[in-house]
């Protein structure tokens, strides 16, 4: 069997115990919250190489940036903090799903014509709620999602 030697070092365990905690329950939940803000991490990534090639224009995007990352920062303190355990939903994944849903029909609206990248994110978006969410959770996710991107077409 192929092993990184790499990744296998103390440096790196106490790097992901101190960013990912040593208690199994809010490990996993702080590693799919962190799959969730990686694909955001990504789009904030794409939505600046739009702004760069003059897609979209750049101090909305910067602004954009900003507010996508912080909104990252602040789920991933309230799940790391401990915060949420006291709530129903302690992996937080339906208000993430909120958040990330908005900030991509925000992003949908500064990519000009650009915006059809936009989708395949807000698939994978979807994705992550599925396996954690209930059947009526994803219902409501999912109409949240069609009507947040009508009006934000229908406003365009």
């Amino acid at each position: 069997m192929l092993r990184f030697r790499v990744l296998d070092t103390p440096l790196i365990h106490r790097l992901l115990d101190a960013l990912l905690t040593t208690e199994p329950l809010q490990r996993a939940r702080l590693s799919q919250a962190g799959l969730a803000m990686l694909l955001l991490a990504a789009a904030v990534v794409a939505m600046n190489y739009f702004a760069w090639i003059g897609v979209a224009r750049a101090l909305p995007v910067r602004w954009w940036s900003l507010a996508t990352l912080v909104g990252m920062a602040v789920f991933y303190g309230l799940i790391r903090s401990g915060w949420s355990r006291r709530r129903g939903d302690p992996s937080l994944t339906m208000p993430l799903m909120v958040f990330a849903l908005a900030s991509g029909a925000l992003a949908y609206a500064l990519l000009g014509a650009g915006r059809g990248a936009v989708f395949p994110v807000v698939m994978v978006i979807l994705m992550f709620g599925m396996f954690v969410a209930s059947p009526r959770q994803m219902r409501w996710i999912s109409v949240y999602a069609v009507g947040l991107f009508g009006a934000v077409m229908a406003v365009m």
